[in-house]
């Protein structure tokens, strides 16, 4: 049978099954894995961020103070 186009229904057809594993199922696939992977990025920076905060506030803020020596200063 031939289309309108001028294409056999039975090339287009067999076209259509050769492309198998390229289909829209294989690259839900790879949607899926690529959110997991953000999933794992995301999880990761936040618990970065949340060990940086948490661990941040550990030591107590000291002054720095040293005497300094000015020139024609009176004392």
């Amino acid at each position: 049978m031939i289309d309108s186009d001028g294409y056999e229904a039975a090339k287009v057809m067999s076209a259509k099954v050769s492309l198998g594993s390229t289909g829209p199922d294989r690259a839900r696939g790879h949607g899926r894995r690529n959110r997991r992977i953000a999933l794992a990025v995301g999880a990761l920076a936040i618990f970065v961020l949340f060990a940086a905060w948490f661990d941040g506030g550990k030591e107590p803020i000291r002054p720095i103070v040293q005497p300094v020596s000015v020139e024609g200063a009176t004392p």
